[in-house]
């Protein structure tokens, strides 16, 4: 059966223990993470389109995948976005985010004012 999961006696799982974060992976890293538990290359498509262009924050959402597929998935892996530590909005209204995310690491998002353009 295409799409079937395959029996493994884990899940992927991050060095802390916690359920591997999809979130901040490249493509080829979410393939890998999905081909590790017998899921096809195009479930990474899928995965990386619900999460990146439709902004899914749980597998209950993924309305495409089956949901023993979306339980499966949520039992192995998280979508954690990073929480915002500032905001901050400059004189030429470009806006600065500083973010947090779960594993404790800091990155930085930042958007030009488009109006401004």
């Amino acid at each position: 059966m295409a799409g079937a999961l395959q029996t493994v006696s884990s899940p992927p799982l991050a060095p802390d223990g916690a359920p591997v974060d999809l979130v901040g992976l490249t493509r080829p890293e979410l393939a890998a993470a999905l081909a590790a538990i017998g899921l096809p290359a195009f479930r990474a498509a899928q995965l990386w389109h619900w999460i990146y262009r439709r902004g899914a924050t749980s597998f209950d959402r993924m309305t495409t995948l089956a949901k023993p597929l979306r339980r499966e998935l949520a039992r192995r892996f998280a979508i954690a976005r990073p929480a915002v530590e500032r905001d901050l909005a400059s004189a030429d209204g470009a806006r600065k985010w500083l973010l947090r995310f779960a594993d404790g690491r800091l990155g930085y998002g930042e958007a030009p004012d488009f109006a401004a353009m």
